[in-house]
């Protein structure tokens, strides 16, 4: 299998796919369903440091502790709060030393059906995140390649 340009300007990765359909949002890409394997083998070859949330986020509580136990934060989070979120895991990414992070949540069906509203919520800060890392203003220097991709 050829290694997919999973930039966020890029176009689909399809080979990286298989048949599932993608709709990209700047740094966000939502697979309707996800080769997870697949996935994961392509943003690797395309030199992208691969962060998965784990399994089992079904709720505002259970995606911020999914948050905590795998994503870099600066500084650490103290509360459940979006902006606070936003503002941490912006930190948290900046501070990586790869310049290519793609961040796989697999199975967010059942937070999107249980508590749509938080499910929103975190794909806004996700992708906030994400097309604010793309701009050097905002990064005070080169800009950071950020891809969240979402099997929902």
């Amino acid at each position: 299998m050829s290694a997919p340009s999973l930039q966020p300007s890029s176009p689909s990765p399809s080979s990286a796919r298989g048949d599932a359909s993608l709709r990209r949002s700047g740094g966000l890409a939502r697979l309707a369903t996800l080769d997870f394997a697949a996935t994961k083998v392509g943003l690797e070859a395309a030199r992208y440091r691969v962060i998965t949330l784990p399994a089992g986020i079904v709720d505002k509580a259970t995606f911020f502790a999914a948050v905590r136990a795998t994503l870099p934060l600066v500084p650490a989070l103290a509360e459940d709060k979006w902006d606070a979120l936003d503002d941490s895991l912006f930190e948290g990414l900046l501070e990586l030393p790869e310049d290519r992070v793609a961040i796989l949540w697999t199975g967010a069906g059942p937070m999107r059906a249980s508590e749509p509203g938080a499910f929103s919520a975190a794909i806004q800060v996700l992708e906030n995140v994400a097309r604010s890392l793309l701009h050097g203003e905002y990064t005070l220097g080169p800009p950071k390649s950020v891809l969240v991709v979402v099997d929902a």
